[in-house]
């Protein structure tokens, strides 16, 4: 919160939340068919599935590769936290972009015959 000086009293906090109506998770599922994605509903939980998703993680992970090794470069020290949080990152999104890819795969074949 301001006054009018500029001055700041407290933290904002904003509280809201995302609501998607039933008409646009199917308008959703129907557009996104062609991107292997798509949006479910069980009695678990809600699930988005995005092979996307994965991509986008894995190009992150290699990103945070580069910021690693720019980082030893210019300091000269290695920084093993770093070192080790990109092991995990890379590990971890390998691992969900090959899953993503093997379900659409295996997945591929029931399309084309159902369509």
């Amino acid at each position: 919160m301001h006054d009018h000086s500029g001055h700041s009293h407290g933290l904002a906090i904003d509280i809201h939340a995302h609501f998607f109506g039933q008409s646009y998770l199917d308008l959703f599922n129907e557009q996104s068919a062609k991107y292997a994605t798509e949006y479910r509903s069980t009695t678990d939980g809600w699930y988005f599935k995005s092979p996307i998703a994965a991509i986008t993680l894995l190009l992150e992970s290699i990103m945070w590769l580069f910021v690693t090794l720019a980082l030893f470069l210019d300091t000269g020290e290695v920084n093993w936290i770093y070192v080790v949080i990109t092991a995990i990152v890379i590990t971890t999104s390998i691992r969900a972009a090959e899953a993503t890819l093997k379900l659409i795969g295996r997945f591929a074949p029931e399309a084309k015959e159902e369509g």
